[in-house]
């Protein structure tokens, strides 16, 4: 079957400025304009609403545009599993991957996801405040015994 009988012509209006900026990052990302547009929509398609809110919601408290926290968490995620895999040599492919956990209903969830980590961050930060207290009391006790030293040899 020819692919373009199955090709329905879609059109929008755009300010120019938008226009010649995104022809320009089709250049750049080597794409053509419907492909830009095609997989733009079809990647924000696919998002959990849940998701989305979450993102609007960052993006407007920090005016910024959606780009830039996806990219930029997303390329800290990587950042950090490559750091690990220079320590410990585990391989991306060869391990799990929570943030990408199946059910049997199928991917977890963004709603869920946040749930989960969430819990996680609550923990590891409860763990690192008490380290941090625990630190400050040893700290003390080691200034007390450095006194009870001094004293006992004068």
């Amino acid at each position: 079957m020819d692919k373009k009988k199955n090709k329905i012509p879609f059109t929008f209006t755009m300010d120019k400025e938008e226009r010649e900026y995104l022809e320009a990052r089709c250049k750049i990302l080597g794409l053509n304009f419907t492909e830009l547009l095609r997989t733009g929509a079809s990647l924000y398609a696919d998002f959990d609403p849940f998701f989305i809110g979450k993102l609007k919601d960052f993006c407007r408290k920090f005016k910024m545009k959606e780009s830039l926290p996806i990219q930029n968490f997303t390329i800290s995620w990587f950042g950090q599993r490559d750091g690990e895999e220079d320590i410990h040599g585990i391989k991306l492919e060869d391990r799990a991957i929570d943030e990408l956990a199946f059910t049997e209903k199928g991917p977890i969830t963004a709603e869920r996801l946040y749930s989960v980590m969430r819990a996680v961050g609550a923990s590891r930060y409860r763990w690192q405040e008490e380290n941090m207290k625990l630190r400050e009391e040893n700290k003390e006790l080691k200034q007390q015994l450095k006194k009870l030293k001094t004293r006992e040899e004068k």
